[in-house]
């Protein structure tokens, strides 16, 4: 129903805005616990979703999310309401939209399957479908 599935079109968009931006220095420690460690002075992104909203899909079971077309690493440990990405890289990326599921490479459906090692049903079953477009 929601597609994704090898040959066919991934119909459901999961999308979320960065709502504060900072600045972080070498050796400070990201999200609950301080599981990462910033290798460097770093720019953060805090998205407004966590695993309470995309279960599954974002607990623990990928390694990015897009802002445009660029590829931002998730940062520590996904919280329930939000999540940190690296925005060093992002021109001005506070406001700005974050893509975790969609119709392209990396976001699709098959790409969390084959990074999770789960099956399809169970990432569709988890997510919050207020979340979905």
């Amino acid at each position: 129903m929601y597609g994704g599935f090898d040959g066919y079109k991934t119909v459901v968009k999961i999308t979320a805005k960065i709502a504060a931006v900072q600045q972080v220095p070498k050796g400070c420690g990201v999200g609950y616990g301080s599981k990462f460690i910033a290798p460097n002075a770093m720019c953060i992104g805090v998205v407004s979703c966590g695993y309470a909203d995309c279960g599954y899909l974002l607990f623990g079971h990928t390694t990015h999310v897009y802002v445009g077309k660029t590829a931002c690493k998730i940062l520590g440990t996904v919280c329930m309401d939000t999540f940190a990405i690296d925005v060093t890289h992002v021109a001005n990326p506070r406001g700005k939209t974050v893509t975790i599921l969609a119709d392209k490479p990396g976001a699709a459906i098959m790409d969390f399957v084959n990074t999770s090692k789960t099956s399809a049903c169970r990432l569709l079953c988890s997510l919050d479908s207020s979340r979905a477009d």
